[in-house]
């Protein structure tokens, strides 16, 4: 099956109207791809963008600083004290009492044991301790002069940055 001469003529005349369209690109477009895809200029902007970084470090350096420390500690302590009854004399010990059991008792722990009594402490001590220090000094003129040469090299980094866009 042929196709017919005029139906051609208008294939081939709508195709050569409308590819201009589809490729039309503009000054500015041209101008936005090169810069993307210029290495040269993406080195220049991304140093641009280091020394960018020095000037915010600098003023940040200026700012005042705060430390916050916490703490918090347990301390368990338990003890048994020994404590003597007071023996033979009537100290809080029952005579009759000792004397019948001085038959059963045959080594000195034993007696110790018979004569003494105990007793327990227990502690639990919490400590919580919280430290908050503010320091900002109220002339650091090292640091403002490294914040100005960081500002000036800013500025000239901007400058450069400017011209080389205008080679590109």
């Amino acid at each position: 099956m042929r196709i017919k001469p005029a139906v051609s003529r208008l294939l081939l005349v709508i195709l050569c109207l409308l590819s201009p369209h589809l490729f039309a690109e503009n000054l500015e477009e041209i101008f936005a791809l090169a810069r993307k895809n210029d290495a040269e200029w993406a080195a220049k902007k991304q140093k641009y963008l280091a020394d960018r970084e020095k000037m915010e470090q600098a003023y940040g350096s200026l700012l005042p600083t705060a430390d916050l420390n916490g703490t918090w500690g347990k301390q368990y302590y338990e003890s048994e004290t020994p404590v003597f009854d007071g023996g033979f004399s009537g100290g809080g010990v029952n005579e009759a009492v000792i004397c019948a059991g001085l038959n059963n008792v045959s080594t000195t722990d034993e007696f110790l044991d018979l004569c003494t009594s105990s007793t327990s402490t227990r502690e639990d001590y919490d400590a919580t301790i919280y430290d908050l220090t503010i320091a900002q000094p109220l002339v650091r003129m090292d640091r403002w002069h490294r914040y100005k040469r960081a500002k000036s090299l800013d500025n000239a980094a901007k400058a450069e940055l400017a011209f080389s866009q205008q080679e590109l």
